[in-house]
């Protein structure tokens, strides 16, 4: 159970994930506040910090990357079969609340 806990823990803040955003490199990290801190706005790119890589900013900010729906689902998931509530301060309760609206196909 360690190792699913690391999974949904982000590497950034180290805590759980809240709106995970997927980079081109397909490294994922929350949006606000960890995404928003990696922007350098001069260059319109942030650049990975797990790999490096530079990714060019979409049009829409941060918010344009990918959220990763499946590491999504599995926060879901953990809810589910722990009954353990994310921090209500987080935001996450919101995503998870909204994300309940998207149709998987």
């Amino acid at each position: 159970m360690e190792q699913f806990e690391q999974l949904l823990t982000c590497a950034i803040c180290l805590d759980r994930y809240r709106n995970p955003k997927l980079l081109p490199c397909q490294h994922s990290f929350c949006m606000e506040p960890c995404m928003e801190g990696l922007v350098d706005y001069v260059r319109r790119q942030v650049k990975c910090p797990e790999c490096r890589a530079e990714h060019r900013i979409p049009y829409q900010g941060v918010q344009g990357f990918p959220t990763n729906v499946t590491l999504q689902r599995f926060l879901e998931l953990h809810i589910e079969i722990t009954g353990e509530l994310p921090d209500p301060t987080s935001g996450q309760v919101q995503f998870i609340l909204s994300s309940k609206n998207f149709k998987t196909f």
